[in-house]
C-alpha cells in the first residue's frame, strides 16, 4: 500500500537523489530509532498515520516493536518508558528531519 512522507531536502553526503520507479515512487531510509510512538496525534505535524502494534519485544533496555500502519509493516525501536501492547492502536510520527531521502551513493576514485 502507498502512504506519503515529508522529506527533508537533503540526502547524504556523496549521494544523489534517487529516482523514482516505474510507479513514480521513491525509496525512503528511516532509522528504526527515528520514528516516535504516541497515544495521542501531534497536532499539526507531517508524517503522522495510526499504526497497529502487530508484535512486542523487549530487549533489555530496547523494546522492538512490528507494526502495521499504512506503508506496510513496519519495525521501530524504542525505549521501554512507554509500552504499547499488541494489538494496540497508536499514533506513528516520523519527523521529516529524520526521513533524508534514500539516495545513490556515487563511487570514489
Amino acid at each position: 500500500s502507498a502512504c506519503t512522507i515529508r522529506l527533508r531536502n537533503t540526502v547524504a553526503p556523496g549521494a544523489t537523489p534517487s529516482a523514482a520507479d516505474a510507479d513514480g515512487h521513491h525509496l525512503v531510509a528511516v532509522r528504526a530509532v527515528y520514528p516516535e510512538l504516541r497515544r495521542h496525534a501531534v497536532d499539526g505535524a507531517a508524517n503522522q498515520w495510526t499504526a497497529t502494534v502487530a508484535r512486542r519485544f523487549l530487549l533489555g533496555d530496547i523494546v522492538t516493536y512490528i507494526l502495521h500502519w499504512p506503508g506496510g509493516e513496519l519495525r521501530v525501536q524504542s525505549f521501554p518508558r512507554d509500552l504499547f501492547e499488541p494489538g494496540e492502536t497508536l499514533h506513528l510520527h516520523i519527523p521529516p528531519r529524520r526521513a533524508p531521502g534514500a539516495g545513490t551513493r556515487q563511487p570514489t576514485r
